[in-house]
């Protein structure tokens, strides 16, 4: 499991990197607490060709934002910033995230892996992305900030 976000009701959803039992497909979980423990429970997440899903957080309205990553020789490092409607999520579902943004060369983006969302002064939505440089040379740590607009 790569991505982890604590949903408000108390729910987690999860979502693997590279765990698969479908073609075009990732496995996530959702996790609601019970009696005994924790009930967890699979869906499938749709994956975009040669991204790979590093990080989730929920949004102010209760959606989750997505980051995935890819990284080629050619190409370097690119990353997607993407919506998933919580409420699409449901045992044996398949969901499929909206894209909201793409980052690529010339652009700052490096090992993206990191998501928070927060409300800004205005009340205005903002999400936040910050890279590892995994004591790599190649690799920077940067924060990212940016407004999603209504």
């Amino acid at each position: 499991m790569e991505a982890l976000a604590a949903l408000p009701d108390g729910r987690v959803v999860g979502l693997s990197e590279v765990y698969s039992k479908r073609p075009g497909t990732s496995v996530g979980w959702i996790g609601a607490p019970s009696d005994t423990g924790w009930r967890w429970q699979e869906f499938g997440y749709t994956a975009t060709p040669d991204y790979k899903p590093t990080a989730l957080a929920v949004l102010p309205d209760g959606d989750l934002v997505v980051v995935e990553r890819a990284f080629s020789p050619a190409l370097g490092v690119r990353c997607r910033v993407l919506r998933l409607a919580v409420g699409a999520i449901a045992a044996g579902a398949t969901v499929q995230a909206v894209e909201l943004a793409r980052l690529a060369s010339p652009l700052a983006v490096d090992n993206l892996e990191g998501v928070a969302a927060t409300r800004g002064p205005r009340g205005e939505t903002l999400i936040w992305l910050i890279s590892d440089d995994n004591f790599n040379p190649l690799q920077r740590t940067i924060l990212l900030k940016f407004e999603l607009a209504p």
